[in-house]
């Protein structure tokens, strides 16, 4: 009887020591420092922008977002969002709907030209 008691004993130590060691593990794990996480964030923002607004050239939502801000465009994008609630807006021509992307660069034109400008200069340097 002796002998099962201390068993008992030993193996509700090891089984502390245990958790103990992995409460250790899990701590360190989640200690993360730097600025890594910011840019996960505008990397994460940009793709479901363009996922949101359909836009293929993510380069030029990367453009306004250094060029304007990422709350900025947040609010032009929500703006968007309310148009395409409402009914959006069709093309030139009248045969379509237009993009989110489309709808997104046709505001930036009218409310801030030069930024526009700046956004698809860049845009076109990468593309050639």
């Amino acid at each position: 009887m002796g002998s099962r008691g201390d068993v008992t004993i030993n193996q509700a130590s090891n089984t502390n020591k245990k958790k103990k060691n992995k409460n250790k593990k899990k701590k360190t794990k989640s200690k993360k420092t730097g600025p890594a996480p910011a840019i996960k964030n505008m990397n994460k923002f940009v793709i479901d922008t363009c996922k949101r607004l359909k836009e293929r050239k993510t380069y030029l939502v990367w453009n306004a977002v250094g060029v304007l801000g990422v709350s900025a465009l947040s609010d032009i994008v929500n703006e968007v969002d309310a148009i395409q609630a409402c009914g959006g807006q069709m093309t030139a021509d009248g045969k379509r709907h237009r993009y989110g992307g489309g709808i997104l660069w046709g505001i930036l034109k009218k409310r801030d030209p030069n930024a526009y400008k700046e956004i698809m200069v860049k845009g076109k340097e990468i593309e050639v």
